[in-house]
This record gives structure tokens, C-alpha cells and sequence, in this order.
């Protein structure tokens, strides 16, 4: 009866007991009109049918919270005015099609708590509402009306109530850091490895950034502090080493953003980094900006300029006194023998200072 009704725009029926598939088989879809369909958080199995393509005009698509099975369809590209695509907490498996990127209008998708596994689409630089920060207008979605964020979540979120977990692995897409219009990004609990892209600080406007329980390893990269929107940060439990950055955002956050990373050191963790060896890409900057201490140009001419002095100090004496007795030349050479010894000490003072930094 439902899928005769052409005209209909809002079909809510969340939070209760339909079981069964979307849709009855051989049954064709005529939701012309529909733009919003909320599904989420009842006991519906199978596919997702592909007669959703005759609801042209749909928005969103919350189908989260069921016992759906097989994989993300390749037709979602169809839809090409989805903003809200919600499948969590569901039964898909196998990897994350690229035609998820293809409507150019979607705002928030959420694939977290399925069995999905494979490398990370690197197609969301497409995403035309992740990509440029411009405000968006108000829609109908999973609240009564609101201003939705753009967010990205492949997590796997509260575990324990769920047996499944997606397993994306491999690096983070560089690509990721070119979505400027991106609020929320959750990576959190999958198996990636790398490090965390240079790229990110180009996400201007993240304010929440979590890769927590992954594989991932080396620096926390200096850039992010470049993030000044950055509200939430999480990288605990994985194998990040180094100077933690304390500038900017990063001055908030406390212990748990960073717990189980065994080698990273600084504030607000209690490791001292003089007591590690694994630096990070400020540590970096500052070595280069003294690094001209340890340097031998400092030593050389220091001793030029000893030599220099005591060279032409010797030869004054002699031109304007010939008669300069051997107490002179004791204590020309005396001077100079002092000079070296300074030089030799003042190198030795800061080879230390810029080992100590």
C-alpha cells in the first residue's frame, strides 16, 4: 500500500519491531516523491533493493541498525541527490564500492559496525560537500529539522553490543586531507597502517578527528596544529612515537587521547622526552634552527679570529717597540695559548647545548 503512494516525501518508521525484507519481493516501488526514508532500528533482513532508484529525488536513507546482508550496492551512485546515507550496525560485507562517492550533494555516511573490509575508497575528494566549507541549507533528516554536519564514519563503534567490526587496512588516502569541508571524521577500530597524512591540516573546519585502535605508527605530525576547529582528538591505541605537539588545539586534550602509544613522551602524558630517542618533525625544526652551533663554521673562526688577533698583536708590538724585551713575547704567547684554550671549551659548551636540545 505504501509504495503506491507517489506523493508521499516522509516515511519515519524507526524504533520498532518490522522484520523481514525492505521491500516484498516482486512488489515494485512507485515513491516517486519520497525524499526522506528512516528504517533505522528495527529487524529488517536481505538486500538493499534497487528499486529504491525510482525515488529520484531521495535525500536520505537510514537504514541503520537491522540485520541487512549482502554488500554496499554500486547503484547508490544513482541517487544522485543523497545527502544522509546511514547503513550501521548491519551485516554488509566486502569492500566499500566508489560509486559510495558519487552523489556529489552527501553529507554524513555512517558504515561503521559491518563486516566491511579492503583499502579506503580514495574517491571522497569528489564529494563536492566535503570539499568546499560553504554553509548548507536546512533538510529533513534524522532529527525533526537541523543543520547537518558533513561526517565520515567507517568506526566501529560501541563493540560490545555488536559482533562485528569493519576491517579496513592499509594507509590513510592522502586524499582525505583535501575534504576542507569536513566536520567529523571517524576511523576508529579498523586495521590501518601508515602514518597519519601531512595532508590533514588542510581539514580546516574537523572538529572531531578519531583513528583510535588502529595499526597506525611514527610522528604525530606537527601540521594538525594547524587545526584550530579541532575539538575532539583521539589516536589511542596504536604504535605512535615521539613528541606529543602541545601548540594550538592540542593543548586541551588530556592522557586518554593518547593511551596505549607506549613511545610517545611530552605533555599532557608523564614520560619525559629527554629520556627518548624517537623525535618528531618539530623536534626536527628546532635541531635545523641550532644545528649551525654544532657546526664547524662557529669553530673555525673562532680560531681565525684568535689567530688573527695574536698575528697582527705581535707585529704592532714589534713595529712601534723594537726594543721589546722577552717579558713581551712571554705574554703575547701566553695570550694566545688562553685564546685556544677558550676556543677548544666554548666548542665543547655547544656540542653539549645542542645535543641537550
Amino acid at each position: 500500500m505504501v509504495s503506491g503512494m507517489t506523493n508521499l516525501a516522509t516515511l519515519r518508521l524507526s524504533n520498532n519491531k518490522l522484520y523481514g525484507p525492505l521491500l516484498p519481493p516482486g512488489q515494485p516501488s512507485n515513491l516517486l516523491g519520497l525524499e526522506s526514508l528512516h528504517l533505522d532500528n528495527n529487524m529488517l533482513t536481505g538486500t538493499i533493493p534497487n528499486e529504491l532508484l525510482r525515488s529520484p529525488l531521495l535525500k536520505v536513507l537510514d537504514l541503520g541498525h537491522n540485520h541487512l546482508t549482502g554488500g554496499i550496492p554500486n547503484w547508490l551512485s544513482g541517487l544522485s541527490n543523497l545527502r544522509i546515507l546511514i547503513l550501521k550496525s548491519n551485516g554488509f560485507h566486502g569492500n566499500i564500492p566508489n560509486e559510495v562517492c558519487h552523489p556529489q550533494n552527501l553529507a554524513i555516511l555512517d558504515l561503521s559496525q559491518n563486516d566491511l573490509q579492503g583499502l579506503m575508497p580514495r574517491c571522497f575528494y569528489n564529494v563536492t560537500a566535503w570539499v568546499d566549507g560553504t554553509p548548507k541549507p536546512h533538510i529533513y533528516g534524522l532529527k525533526q529539522l537541523f543543520n547537518y554536519i558533513e561526517e565520515v564514519g567507517f568506526a566501529d563503534r560501541n563493540q560490545r553490543n555488536r559482533s562485528l567490526k569493519n576491517r579496513l587496512n592499509g594507509d590513510i588516502p592522502e586524499e582525505l586531507g583535501s575534504l576542507d569541508g569536513l566536520h567529523t571524521l571517524n576511523i576508529s577500530r579498523n586495521s590501518l597502517t601508515g602514518e597519519i597524512p601531512k595532508s590533514f591540516k588542510g581539514l580546516r573546519q574537523i572538529e572531531s578527528l578519531d583513528l583510535s585502535y588502529n595499526e597506525l605508527s611514527g610522528a604525530i605530525p606537527h601540521e594538525l596544529v594547524l587545526l584550530n576547529t579541532l575539538a575532539v582528538f583521539s589516536v589511542a591505541k596504536n604504535h605512535f612515537a615521539g613528541k606529543i605537539p602541545v601548540e594550538g588545539q592540542f593543548f586541551s586534550f588530556n592522557k586518554s587521547s593518547y593511551d596505549g602509544n607506549p613511545d610517545l613522551c611530552g605533555y599532557p602524558l608523564e614520560r619525559n622526552c629527554r629520556n627518548y630517542t624517537t623525535r618528531d618533525e618539530g623536534d626536527e625544526e628546532e635541531e635545523e634552527e641550532t644545528s649551525w652551533i654544532d657546526g664547524p663554521l662557529v669553530y673555525y673562526c673562532f680560531i681565525g679570529l684568535c689567530y688573527a688577533s695574536g698575528f697582527w698583536g705581535c707585529l704592532g708590538l714589534l713595529f712601534f717597540n723594537g726594543n721589546l724585551n722577552k717579558a713581551y713575547f712571554e705574554a703575547i704567547a701566553t695570550a694566545i695559548s688562553f685564546l685556544l684554550c677558550m676556543a677548544i671549551k666554548f666548542k665543547r659548551f655547544f656540542c653539549s647545548l645542542g645535543r641537550s636540545r
